[in-house]
């Protein structure tokens, strides 16, 4: 199942510097998502569907995450992540293990970052138009050349500039993607409950961990834990 959790991360490899208005329009999106001025939180549900046009979602799950400039933290599917510019943390609460590094990585490696689906767009000749919602949001729309449903729907407020709903449509040969598995498939991704904040991030390494003269151990709530540090 780990593998659905990861389904955006296999859809995004390179970034396109096209300056339509329409990606301009889409790396607003993702600056909202991810402030440089302020501490943002929200909620992301994700649904999996084996099949294009299914009913039933294989596959669910929900990340919670808080972010700034200089750390994020997020709640997936069993584990925390916390990150910093110093250290990468990851908390699996299922195994009860701790892994801590100096790797440190991008938030856009946990959380979906709207400007990396362009790869997709890249690889498969897609092309990026908007198309009417109605109401109050309007909707970016990546299409399929040459697969008539492969498409990826963008729907977000146009006066705070953050994104409501993805849709994520394939429709592919069997010899065009390395695991058939996502040949035919849609993925649902509704974002809610946006919040911000002028302070700080609310968590930080010392909730997971601590020094000591012999290197980091589980923070006290965490002891009965297993930790590797690299």
């Amino acid at each position: 199942m780990k593998i659905y959790i990861h389904i955006f991360f296999m859809l995004s490899s390179a970034i396109l510097m096209a300056q339509s208005d329409n990606y301009v329009m889409l790396k607003k999106l993702n600056a909202a998502l991810m402030p440089s001025d302020k501490t943002i939180s929200y909620k992301v549900d994700m649904a999996y569907y084996e099949e294009i046009n299914g009913n039933k979602p294989a596959y669910t799950m929900r990340i919670e995450t808080t972010m700034n400039k200089d750390e994020y933290w997020a709640s997936i599917d069993g584990n925390e992540y916390y990150g910093n510019d110093e250290w990468n943390c990851v908390v699996n609460h299922i195994d009860k293990t701790i892994f801590l590094s100096r790797d440190v990585q991008s938030i856009s490696n946990v959380i979906p970052d709207f400007t990396m689906l362009e790869a997709l767009a890249n690889d498969q000749g897609l092309e990026l138009v908007n198309f009417n919602v109605g109401g109050n949001a309007k909707g970016l729309r990546f299409e399929a050349t040459d697969h008539t449903q492969t498409q990826i729907d963008i729907i977000y407020d146009p006066k705070a500039f953050l994104p409501k709903e993805a849709i994520i449509r394939i429709d592919m040969e069997e010899d065009s993607v390395e695991n058939e598995e996502f040949n035919n498939c849609r993925i649902e991704v509704v974002y809610t409950d946006y919040q911000f904040h002028k302070k700080e991030v609310p968590y930080s390494l010392g909730e997971y961990v601590k020094k000591t003269a012999k290197g980091f151990v589980p923070s006290a709530s965490l002891s009965h834990y297993q930790i590797y540090s690299f």
